[in-house]
């Protein structure tokens, strides 16, 4: 069933389609991220849920994927092999997966980006929008360590797999840098212009720092 969805995005869809459903994640388009998200958030919550998520859940594993894209798409080396829908997929089949895998060692059901409920409603949805654009403005003024180590972190990989992959001595020491690059990715947030007006509806994941 999913491989016949696919098939269809993929006729749907040609490559300057493809191009500017990146540009729009890179450079905050918000009629294009409207568009991502009118098109792309219905199958991935019907998979979250049927997976025994929340709406809310899902919405959350979809906005990970998308910082987790934005991420990937900076490298010069990144090349999109298929549709944006099923890379998006993918990506947001490996989010929930980390997060269903380390839910029993969880306090809180969720580590998404935002904690949102999801809505068809139109407002809700440019609303959305405006979190993101201020999430992924805070986010580019991290350092590129701070960005790496906190992508890993919401695509769910644990304090060990950090330390692996960013090359520090123990988990201890990946936690503290967790910690550090959040703090000041909410600094970055709370600078940018129009956050005051969200602040009561945006939030950025502490995460556990026992993880």
């Amino acid at each position: 069933m999913l491989s016949a969805q696919l098939n269809s995005r993929s006729k749907e869809l040609n490559s300057s389609d493809e191009k500017q459903y990146l540009d729009a994640v890179l450079h905050g388009n918000q009629a294009v991220l409207r568009q991502i998200y009118k098109n792309f958030l219905p199958p991935v919550t019907k998979f979250i849920v049927q997976s025994g998520g929340r709406q809310a859940d899902a919405l959350d594993v979809f906005q990970d994927a998308l910082i987790i894209i934005y991420e990937k798409s900076k490298s010069p080396d990144f090349v999109l092999t298929g549709t944006f829908f099923s890379y998006l997929y993918g990506c947001c089949r490996r989010v929930w997966g980390n997060k269903m895998q380390k839910k029993d060692n969880q306090t809180a059901s969720t580590e998404g980006l935002f904690h949102l409920a999801a809505s068809d409603n139109i407002q809700t949805l440019i609303e959305n929008q405006e979190r993101e654009k201020i999430f992924v403005a805070g986010f580019q003024k991290l350092g590129k360590d701070c960005q790496k180590l906190m992508t890993l972190f919401f695509e769910g990989h644990s304090m060990e797999e950090i330390c692996e992959a960013m090359g520090f001595g123990s988990s201890g020491y990946a936690k503290k840098r967790k910690f550090q690059c959040k703090e000041k990715l909410t600094e970055f947030i709370e600078a940018e212009p129009g956050f005051s007006e969200l602040k009561n509806k945006i939030t950025v994941p502490s995460g556990d720092l026992e993880d």
